[in-house]
């Protein structure tokens, strides 16, 4: 309700415990829910040089980039998390949307692909093989011919 009393406050908190990386993230969403993107964008990065390893403040930046049409940076974030984290199939989906936003279709449908062989259950998995196939199909429409499927791929 009231984010600059939020941002006071969360801000005196890192102050007094800037290991606590989780706090930072808050802070740099209090900014950000407040319209100040400068000053998430800043907490995220300062956060970030503490706590280079924390899954949710880089996540957390590259949405922010994202959403400031910064897709390139973005990119490079999520590129970074999906080496270090390669078991995360959040991010491989991510960085699928993000490369397809960018027309990078062969790379959005190998990263959709990693999304699906690395789903943490087999519900899971089964949704982002529905979610590969119906990408594929629609890239075969749109170029009336098939995907590019990477090597050794099989269709679902």
């Amino acid at each position: 309700g009231r984010p600059a009393e939020a941002s006071a406050a969360l801000a005196r908190a890192v102050a007094l415990a800037p290991e606590h990386a989780e706090t930072w993230r808050a802070l740099a969403l209090a900014h950000h829910g407040a319209g100040d993107l400068a000053e998430a964008e800043r907490t995220f990065r300062a956060a970030l040089l503490r706590h280079p390893s924390h899954r949710g403040l880089r996540l957390g930046l590259a949405a922010l980039l994202v959403n400031a049409g910064r897709h390139e940076e973005a990119l490079a974030v999520y590129t970074a998390l999906a080496r270090d984290a390669p078991a995360l199939a959040a991010v491989h989906v991510a960085r699928g949307l993000l490369l397809h936003e960018l027309g990078r279709r062969a790379d959005a449908e190998a990263a959709f692909a990693q999304a699906a062989r690395v789903a943490a259950t087999e519900d899971e998995r089964a949704r982002y093989q529905r979610r590969l196939s119906d990408y594929r199909a629609l890239r075969r429409r749109a170029t009336g011919g098939p995907s590019s499927e990477p090597a050794g791929e099989e269709r679902p």
